[in-house]
């Protein structure tokens, strides 16, 4: 479970100037969700990473677990289709997928092993203006 450290309900969400990304992989990796590591799939992200939908998730915080890959397997796509390395946001720590910044996730694409899209997040919060814990 995420503790109410790691996740803030903020208000307001989203500014239209934020850059909005999506968390993508590569074509060949397998994905999956679950509240453990999935033996034998190459990326698994928690499976209540929905629940955080709208939140703020901090940095240190452990969305997911890789077998065998490092972030080097993910990049970060803009809506205007621009490439940024996954690494600018996070980073591998003993096989797990960790926020290296504070994230505002917005989606979690549930067929993510179909479409090889995780989720979509913005990485701006300084408009920020209210802070409500979100107990999980």
């Amino acid at each position: 479970m995420i503790s109410t450290s790691q996740a803030n309900n903020l208000s307001p969400r989203h500014k239209a100037s934020d850059p909005v990304f999506t968390l993508v992989l590569d074509d060949h990796t397998d994905v999956g969700m679950s509240d453990k590591p999935i033996f034998g799939t190459s990326v698994t992200i928690r499976e209540d990473i929905e629940s955080l939908i709208g939140c703020v998730l901090q940095a240190g915080l452990i969305v997911g677990w890789l077998n065998y890959i490092d972030v080097t397997k993910f990049a970060c796509i803009s809506d205007g289709k621009h490439y940024q390395e996954a690494s600018n946001y996070f980073h591998t720590k003993s096989n797990q997928l960790v926020l290296s910044k504070p994230i505002l996730l917005h989606k979690v694409d549930t067929s993510m092993n179909r479409t090889k899209q995780l989720f979509t997040f913005s990485a701006s919060v300084s408009n920020v203006h209210s802070i409500n814990e979100k107990s999980t």
